[in-house]
């Protein structure tokens, strides 16, 4: 559910990232339906996703053959370091100025595994897909799954839900990987991986400025106009938006 807190001619909107790129990544009619917080059946395909996540963790936990991430090995960008998956939680916070006022946006999140090798820091983030061969003949994977690995590389980390410190992993610079992964077998088919950026920074805090004037009536919704984004859409059926073949 996406939150919205007014106070005079200043607002707070927070959200997970998974909602924020789901809005600003695949449609922007969804955001009215999560602030909502509208319930409806999770989609066939996040239900095999998380299941397929759940039993990586399980696994990583089973094989036991992680190193401990030491306050000393944390704090030389040298070494080589490992978390183990999803132990690292993030937020992104930014103001953004509005014709409503200030919007403080605030974006929660946690990752699929980050590592620093070669002093680069990576975020990597698994997509289990039923057809992998989708992404046979892509240079990038699909927007949405960008901003989700852009926000998390933008955040601060930390090593626990509360968020009570702040995880500082010095580095030299920051990259991102997107995995896609058979849901079925879940064996890697493809791997997307991409360098940090100032263009893919810039994009980030743009589409995050975007996305706080909607948030708050000061900018319009747009319509992608494309009837196979809305076919599979959880709120086809209660969106007065929907486009149909």
């Amino acid at each position: 559910m996406i939150d919205i807190t007014r106070t005079g001619n200043a607002a707070t909107v927070q959200a997970a990232v998974t909602e924020f790129t789901d809005v600003m990544g695949y449609c922007e009619h969804k955001l009215p339906l999560l602030v909502e917080g509208v319930q409806v059946p999770r989609p066939e395909a996040v239900i095999r996703g998380t299941q397929a996540h759940n039993l990586e963790e399980a696994e990583e936990l089973e094989r036991g053959e992680l190193v401990p991430v030491t306050e000393e090995k944390l704090a030389d960008p040298a070494q080589e370091i490992e978390f183990a998956r999803e132990d690292v939680y993030t937020t992104l916070e930014t103001g953004v100025d509005t014709g409503k006022g200030r919007v403080l946006v605030r974006l929660v999140g946690r990752t699929d595994k980050v590592v620093r090798a070669g002093g680069t820091l990576v975020v990597s983030d698994d997509k289990f897909v039923k057809n992998p061969s989708l992404y046979e003949n892509r240079d990038l994977p699909y927007p949405n799954q960008i901003l989700q690995v852009l926000a998390y590389l933008n955040s601060d980390f930390y090593s626990s839900s509360s968020r009570e410190e702040i995880l500082e992993i010095p580095h030299k610079e920051k990259a991102w990987s997107i995995n896609i992964r058979s849901s079925e077998t879940r064996e890697i088919t493809k791997t997307f991986h991409k360098t940090l950026d100032a263009r893919m920074a810039d994009m980030l805090f743009g589409t995050i400025e975007r996305f706080a004037k909607i948030a708050v009536g000061d900018e319009e919704r747009r319509h992608h106009n494309n009837a196979r984004k809305c076919a599979p859409c959880q709120y086809a059926g209660m969106c007065k938006f929907v486009v149909r073949d």
